[in-house]
């Protein structure tokens, strides 16, 4: 939220019920493990993916 939303942690702690040092803490990991959060993410993408390939749609219904 911090990085994509551009939140302020204030906003973060605030909205996710934690403290301001837990949303840093977060952070500082996000910075020291670039490569687990790349993958993170890229996982992340492609579920969002397959899931959207395998979503069904309502059919529309006139009435």
């Amino acid at each position: 939220m911090v990085l994509d939303a551009a939140y302020s942690p204030e906003h973060v702690a605030d909205q996710l019920d934690i403290s301001l040092a837990e949303v840093h803490t977060a952070l500082a990991y996000y910075y020291e493990h670039p490569e687990e959060m790349e993958a993170t993410r890229e996982r992340h993408d492609r579920l969002e993916a397959t899931l959207a390939e395998r979503a069904v749609a309502p059919e529309h219904v006139e009435q």
